[in-house]
């Protein structure tokens, strides 16, 4: 277990991402770990809608399985649990 901010983020767990336009990505983490060559924890996402060419694999190595161009891997510190932006929504 990964944590991220207050909470876990965990495989499984339900993650919203805001793209380049500020518009919430939604999707599902599946794969949680670090990439070879970088330093931060990745997080690989099947996202509920096509949002690119994702495949989720990472150099030519499988880790998580997803619809084609529903998947992305995102440093974990711009993934924010679903559950964590539905409660700051009805917060406000």
């Amino acid at each position: 277990r990964l944590k991220l901010n207050d909470g876990e983020l965990m495989e499984g767990d339900r993650v919203v991402w805001f793209d380049a336009l500020g518009i919430p990505r939604r999707g599902t983490a599946r794969w949680i770990g670090y990439l070879r060559g970088h330093t931060n924890v990745y997080v690989g996402v099947d996202f509920d809608e096509a949002i690119g060419g994702g495949t989720g694999y990472f150099e030519c190595v499988e880790l998580f399985r997803s619809a084609p161009n529903h998947a992305g891997l995102l440093p974990i510190s711009v993934c924010m649990k679903e559950a964590d932006m539905n409660d700051e929504e009805n917060n406000t």
